[in-house]
């Protein structure tokens, strides 16, 4: 019975005869869990239900953690502040399961990813989206990342999102199939590097994966709920 449902499931995961796969065509469902502990290493006070449950900040979930705590953040990002109050960024779960033990869904993949935020520092950097940029510039609207190469005099490589139906997906194929670069997605050279990070769309499902020297860009808008338009950034959590 074992072996019936495998060969089953491998027919069934390609497309059928003169058929062709397009992620793009339609949405697909995707359950997302969160662990109890944070990015930080911080417990969120309401366990992993207040990460679905918060708007996201950055494109991201977050929860409320232990203000007696020195983790997390302090609150800066929201009007209603409360003294001492701290939050911090969840940490997806490598599986969902019931209250009986039974796996619902397995994002193993996803969970190696941490959220890729872009420090804000005193001297702010220009945005990606910015041609002047010194750093990798990003088009948010078509889903590519450019970055200039100097050292050697090497040239810039251009990354360009393929279509993924979900975010999972997009880690999955990150850490299997690495970042290759436009060209080589073309055809036309064998250019693929490992890959650091990831920027994922879910209005459009593009899927952005990214090397380490062009892990710093930053694809905006950024997502303010699940259902949004905009985009998540992502990195290797190493």
């Amino acid at each position: 019975m074992g072996n019936t449902h495998v060969k089953w499931f491998q027919k069934q995961a390609s497309c059928p005869e003169s058929w062709e796969h397009d992620a793009t065509q339609c949405v697909a469902p995707e359950l997302l869990t969160y662990e109890n502990e944070t990015v930080s290493g911080c417990a969120c006070k309401e366990e992993w239900s207040a990460c679905a449950g918060n708007k996201l900040y950055r494109g991201h979930a977050w929860c409320e953690v232990d203000e007696t705590a020195d983790c997390g953040f302090k609150y800066k990002m929201l009007k209603k502040r409360r003294q001492g109050a701290r939050w911090d960024y969840c940490r997806f779960a490598e599986v969902g399961m019931l209250e009986n033990g039974t796996v619902v869904v397995n994002n193993s993949a996803l969970a190696a990813f941490v959220p890729n935020l872009h420090k804000r520092g005193l001297i702010p950097r220009l945005p990606s989206a910015n041609p002047w940029t010194l750093k990798t510039w990003v088009d948010g609207q078509k889903g590519v990342a450019i970055r200039k190469l100097k050292l050697n005099h090497r040239r810039s490589q251009c990354f360009a999102g393929t279509p993924v139906e979900t975010l999972s997906g997009c880690a999955q194929k990150c850490l299997e199939e690495g970042a290759p670069n436009a060209k080589t997605m073309e055809g036309e050279e064998e250019t693929t590097h490992l890959c650091k990070a990831m920027a994922y769309n879910r209005q459009t499902r593009l899927c952005v994966r990214l090397p380490y020297f062009a892990s710093d860009a930053e694809f905006t808008p950024q997502i303010k709920s699940l259902d949004s338009k905009g985009w998540q950034n992502f990195k290797l959590d190493q």
